[in-house]
């Protein structure tokens, strides 16, 4: 296995340990995006798009605070927060986006898209370089290992009810639904185990894992699958794994839109 250190460059916080006043602030923030999600899932698409845009105001904010106040190089917690600001910008752009005018393939699109500007803004802000963000080929046999982790995932996912999720994807053509995945894929593994694990990492060491892993699992929140957001949280912790100890998100993404792909056009298995 190949190895890679993702902590970053970033000035260490007060104390050696993350404080506590830190932990709390981010599960505060954890819980208010799970409160959208929850709004968005009882059907107050609205209510929960203004969430999400105060959200991503207020950590923006926070964000800034920190940074203005860092002399150099920003500490951790500010790199955090403009890393976790992208997680209701995904959930705001995914909301207002919503529209039965646009054909769910271009829905995906413009979703990932934003996603996109919005991590390279970023990366750049916190000078994140292509290596830190994990986009290196990385050696091919242990990255398709990776990738057919998606599979099994996969499975999980569906024997989960995870495909119910992805019913407004029913009937699209696989020649614009593949190409749509593929990007989604590709930005969401970016912005998940590139950037976040990146600032994460420098703020809990491995225990990030499973705080970006609990960020991937809530942004699902809003689909009103308990199936889904389970098996995303497991997909989360393997693909964060796999990211930490290879240092690349080639695989993660093959595994990603393996998972994705099933669950947009595999039907759900019968159980019972």
């Amino acid at each position: 296995m190949e190895s890679a250190t993702i902590a970053g460059r970033a000035q260490p916080l007060s104390a050696r340990e993350t404080p506590a006043s830190t932990l709390l602030t981010l599960l505060g923030y954890l819980a208010a995006l799970v409160a959208m999600g929850v709004l968005a899932a009882a059907g107050a698409p609205t209510a929960a798009a203004i969430g999400h845009g105060v959200l991503l105001v207020v950590i923006l904010t926070h964000a800034g605070a920190r940074l203005e106040k860092a002399k150099q190089v920003p500490d951790a917690l500010a790199r955090g927060l403009c890393g976790l600001a992208l997680v209701p910008l995904l959930g705001l752009v995914g909301t207002a986006l919503t529209s039965d005018l646009l054909p769910a393939p271009a829905h995906v699109v413009l979703v990932a898209l934003f996603a996109l500007v919005g991590a390279v803004l970023v990366a750049r802000i916190l000078d994140l370089t292509p290596a830190e963000l994990g986009v290196r080929r990385g050696r091919l046999p242990v990255q398709l290992g990776v990738g057919l982790t998606g599979i099994p995932l996969g499975l999980l996912a569906l024997v989960l009810g995870g495909g119910r999720a992805f019913e407004p994807l029913a009937g699209s053509s696989p020649i614009l639904l593949v190409p749509a995945i593929l990007l989604a894929a590709a930005v969401q593994e970016l912005v998940f185990r590139g950037v976040l694990a990146t600032t994460f990492a420098a703020l809990f060491g491995r225990a990030g894992i499973v705080c970006t892993s609990a960020l991937f699992a809530v942004a699902a929140v809003g689909t009103g699958s308990v199936g889904l957001v389970v098996a995303l949280l497991v997909c989360g912790l393997v693909w964060a794994w796999a990211r930490e100890r290879t240092g690349s998100i080639a695989g993660t993404t093959v595994a990603h839109a393996l998972v994705a792909g099933g669950l947009a056009f595999l039907p759900p298995p019968a159980l019972g």
